[in-house]
């Protein structure tokens, strides 16, 4: 039997830490080492597109490894601690103390205590000041650097601003200084633009601020378009950054001011960038993301375009939530596609006057066009963000929500929408650094609960789906997003008292924190601070480019309930000293389409065809679940080159049919798939071109021609060979079958509940030098259920049935004798 990897079969969702992925880059003589650490689990970083162009970027650079590493889970972080072990990277699984720099993303002011728990697990000291000259530098990027003082014990050099530039330039400088003493490397970096280290800078805003770093042209800047492809994300698809910054100058919206100025992708570059992923990845789902991916110059032409080149790839298109009246009914029509996907539209506010008050320019008659454009087009899902506890907001503006939610279903019930659903997402507001808002304290706790509790009531019928943020959460986010430096101490404790991934609903435990509070002498009501507009702020080290007058300026418009104008129209003065923002002319992208190298098409078939393919699942990849293997493979028949065939419908899927499931954990020799493909291939090229795209621990053995009459493989097969490694020291009862096993299980599509005798499901059963080799079989609608049998036959509890090192060796039908899926088909 081939060893088992050490993940026991008990660890929830094993496939974050297998490793193996499609285009994953493996660089172990490196002489500089960079951990890409993730502060959250591995389907949500491998969704976050930033850790992508880092990782692409820096491996890139010659002589130097990015590696990837993400907050484990409960399970897996105590059987580290009960093994020992330290927290590795996924690639060569290296201790993360063992590498040069280990640079965290912070995106969520709630992934913090996931920091120091990844930092302790490591063996690195949490606090900055016990780390040796052997320890990694510990660096962080991202959004939440914006007030970085919640950190400052644990985080030794920020990095303000954006990353393509700055990355690149901290490992050379760093490379240099192989060797040399802590000290030295942190001033070497306190010298480079963007970075801010505490311990050479200070904390006294006097001294600095430290200026963020920015990219000035997109079409220049590093992107990915070979990915590494996720055996499970939060979002499995291709992402093109179409635009970075947003123009619009939304007050509540921290994201909006720290990123500008508005920068765009050319046509072009995106349509190459598009359609080179597609081809490395396997996605079928493209998406163009910016803050306000509405406003890009030629966002119709864009999509029309991609849309005319890859028609008949079913490959859909989506874009992030859209301010509302900028799709109009053409663009509607190209979303549509070959595969409608959803629509999220976000009013932030349920009326005019509190959008003004956020500078949120959405007229109720805006709005109503947009929805009537929406369901007359054939949408039937809508999702609709919306904000609450924002400044001046009165009990008008919740009954607004309410009222705006019920106007999207009466205009689809209008346009005799079927099935409506309309999820209303509700968040609450949380006042950040950097923005005209910043001043402002959250409303209290229980106001929140009521806020929520009125809208429950207001939105319970069926057509919607109400989806409030957990309130306690938005608390704490609000405390560390303008955290002043008590808030290090909570953080730590917090720590300490076991919390982590507290931005889960499922995980997050308020009542720790209000033991770490009650410690740190801080309460939820430090989430309610207010700031006078003179005062010297927690963050204002940090210079994002913004000037202090413009932020003031638009409070002051902000109270008035006036309205400023979005950047392309009217320069605000921001602080910036932006360059001009020339958008693309229609001669232009005109040119740009016309200089596009042509798409080239597979030779198509008049018919499908259908083929039969066996595989085997084993070292690693044996933990993949049955759904993230089909995904796997899907993606390895696009990539290969193969076309096909897809089902028809409002989402057509690709036809391809898989065998008995296997459990996960659990080895598969002899696997075997149906896919019916449009595209002429010839099954030897097709077998080395899946080889080719298919993670370790997943190949391809051979391709069969699959006639018409040839029964399905969840048909014809009702019989398996087994082999099961039995834990060391185990009494095997003797002998094995020599009595009825009976059970009691649901059978059939009746569901009726009937006592089976599991012994009849056994063909033979033999112990050989501790190897338990087994041949079972269905018995008509009685299937055969693994992990029940082992555990009746060899005495064991269910949970020790997980522990066991499974393989399945092959697969049989009936006719005229067992017959094999492959042997089937040359009857």
């Amino acid at each position: 039997m081939e060893s088992i990897c050490l993940i026991p079969n008990t660890i929830r969702k094993p496939s974050r830490y297998i490793n193996r992925e499609i285009n994953t880059i493996y660089k172990p003589d490196a002489a500089f080492s960079f951990c890409l650490a993730f502060p959250d689990t591995y389907e949500v970083g491998m969704s976050h597109l930033g850790m992508k162009i880092l990782y692409g970027l820096i491996n890139n650079m010659p002589g130097v490894a990015a590696e990837r590493c993400f907050a484990p889970w409960a399970d897996y972080e105590a059987m580290l601690r009960r093994r020992n072990e330290p927290l590795k990277s996924l690639e060569t699984a290296k201790p993360l103390s063992g590498f040069d720099i280990v640079g965290f993303s912070l995106q969520y002011e709630l992934s913090y205590t996931n920091v120091l728990n990844m930092l302790d697990l490591s063996g690195i000291p949490v606090y900055s000041y016990d780390r040796r000259n052997e320890d990694p530098l510990i660096l962080a990027g991202g959004p939440c650097t914006s007030n970085p003082v919640p950190l400052l014990p644990f985080i030794e050099a920020f990095l303000i601003g954006d990353g393509e530039e700055a990355v690149p330039e901290i490992i050379l400088r760093l490379m240099d200084l192989k060797g040399s003493g802590r000290s030295e490397r942190l001033s070497v970096l306190a010298e480079i633009d963007g970075v801010y280290v505490p311990s050479v800078h200070g904390r006294s805003h006097k001294r600095l601020p430290i200026r963020r770093r920015i990219v000035d042209n997109l079409d220049d800047a590093y992107f990915p378009t070979s990915p590494v492809v996720p055996h499970r994300a939060i979002h499995n698809r291709v992402a093109i950054e179409i635009g970075r910054g947003c123009p619009r100058g939304c007050r509540f919206c921290q994201a909006g001011m720290i990123y500008r100025p508005l920068r765009e992708r050319s046509m072009a570059t995106v349509i190459r960038l598009a359609e080179e992923s597609i081809r490395n990845t396997g996605f079928s789902d493209i998406s163009f993301t910016s803050l306000s991916a509405g406003d890009y110059g030629c966002l119709f032409p864009l999509i029309q375009t991609v849309n005319e080149r890859l028609k008949g790839a079913h490959v859909a298109l989506s874009l992030p939530s859209l301010r509302v009246g900028s799709a109009d009914r053409k663009m509607l029509r190209q979303l549509k596609g070959e595969r409608k996907t959803g629509y999220t539209i976000a009013p932030e506010a349920g009326t005019e006057r509190l959008r003004n008050v956020i500078n949120k320019t959405v007229s109720q008659a805006d709005y109503m066009e947009s929805l009537q454009a929406l369901f007359e087009e054939g949408w039937e899902t809508l999702k609709l963000y919306f904000m609450i506890g924002l400044p001046t907001e009165t009990s008008e503006d919740i009954e607004g929500i309410i009222a705006m939610a019920k106007q999207a279903v009466r205009v689809a019930k209008k346009a005799k929408v079927r099935k409506v659903n309309i999820n209303v997402s509700v968040s609450t507001f949380v006042p950040k650094p950097h923005t005209p808002f910043q001043w402002m304290g959250q409303i209290p706790l229980e106001e929140i609960r009521l806020k929520q509790a009125e809208l429950r009531r207001g939105l319970s019928s069926r057509y919607f789906k109400l989806k409030p943020h957990q309130p306690e959460t938005s608390v704490m986010e609000s405390i560390f997003a303008r955290g002043d430096e008590a808030t290090t101490e909570l953080l730590y404790n917090a720590f300490r008292k076991g919390c982590r991934f507290d931005g889960w609903t499922e995980v997050f435990d308020f009542s720790r924190w209000c033991s770490a509070m009650e410690e740190s002498g801080i309460g939820p009501d430090y989430a309610q601070r207010r700031y006078l507009t003179d005062d010297v702020l927690p963050w204002d080290m940090i210079d994002p480019g913004l000037s202090k007058a413009f932020l003031k300026k638009e409070w002051e418009q902000a109270t008035a309930a006036e309205i400023s104008p979005e950047c392309r129209e009217k320069c605000l003065a921001c602080g910036l000293g932006c360059k001009s923002m020339d958008i693309s002319s229609a001669e232009d992208v005109e040119a740009d389409v016309a200089a596009l190298p042509p798409v080239k098409h597979p030779v198509m078939l008049s018919a499908p065809t259908r083929f039969r393919v066996k595989y085997s699942k084993t070292g690693r990849a044996r933990f993949l679940s049955h759904l993230e293997l089909k995904e796997t493979i899907i993606r390895a028949v696009r990539m290969a080159g193969i076309v096909p065939d897809y089902s028809k419908g409002f989402h057509p899927q690709p036809k391809l049919s898989f065998g008995p499931a296997l459990g996960v954990g659990i080895a598969g020799h002899a696997e075997y798939f149906d896919m019916e493909v449009l595209s002429s291939i010839d099954p030897a090229k097709a077998k080395g071109g899946l080889n080719a795209v298919l993670p370790k621990g997943i190949e391809v053995f051979e391709l069969g021609f699959v006639d018409k009459r040839v029964m399905s493989l969840n048909r014809f097969i009702s019989r398996y060979k087994y082999m099961v490694e039995l834990p060391e020291g185990s009494v095997v009862p003797e002998p094995l079958l020599n009595e009825e096993i009976m059970v009691e299980r649901e059978v059939g599509k009746s569901g009726k509940l009937m006592t089976v005798d599991l012994r009849r499901m056994v063909e033979s059963a033999k112990v050989d030098s501790g190897i338990l080799f087994l041949t079972a079989l269905d018995r008509g609608e009685t299937k055969l259920r693994l992990s029940e049998l082992l555990a009746k036959i060899l005495r064991l509890e269910p949970e020790s049935v997980t522990l066991l090192n499974i393989e399945r060796l092959e697969l049989y039908g009936f006719k005229n004798g067992w017959l094999t899926p492959m042997e089937i088909l040359k009857q």
